[in-house]
């Protein structure tokens, strides 16, 4: 094997910090001489890809304080790139918007949107504070509310359910 400007027998290329014999193809080299992918990677953690654990040697993406190879920086649920650069993460993996409502979002049980901001929690439901409203007349219900089939509904609509 050449690595650098040195040649090695095969038998004698080995990591300078665990000494297991490595190919060339599993290789880095730095200041102390050839070194394995696990050793390589320990030792510059910090340049370490959050997917793939391995080097990053070229550009790179920094995100959810952390740093990505720029092709492993996708939806961790579909793979699909951010082509518009929006993501949400989720337990330091990134997802596109669409997998993340899918996956982990609470959706307002009226609009379907995910429930944001100012939200109501009733009939074992989420609403968002505008969306919570009288099932028949669509009026807002500030305080009081009766429940009919997992639906609010204000005094006078209510009674006409009865």
């Amino acid at each position: 094997s050449q690595h650098s400007e040195k040649k090695y027998h095969a038998e004698h290329f080995l990591c300078t910090t665990c000494n297991k014999i490595i190919s060339s193809a599993d290789s880095f080299y730095d200041v102390n001489g050839p070194t394995c992918k696990p050793c390589y990677t320990s030792i510059n953690s910090l340049n370490a890809c959050a997917y793939c654990q391995l080097p990053i040697e070229t550009n790179s993406i920094s995100a959810i304080g952390t740093k990505w190879h720029e092709s492993c920086f996708v939806c961790n649920h579909c793979c699909n790139p951010f082509s518009d650069g929006k993501f949400f993460a989720q337990e330091g993996m990134p997802y596109c918007p669409a997998c993340y409502r899918s996956q982990f979002a609470t959706l307002c049980a009226a609009c379907g949107d995910v429930a944001s901001g100012s939200i109501i929690k009733a009939c074992n439901q989420t609403w968002h504070s505008q969306c919570f409203v009288c099932t028949t007349c669509k009026t807002s219900i500030d305080g009081v509310y009766f429940e009919k089939a997992g639906m609010p509904y204000c005094f006078p609509h209510y009674q006409e359910l009865l």
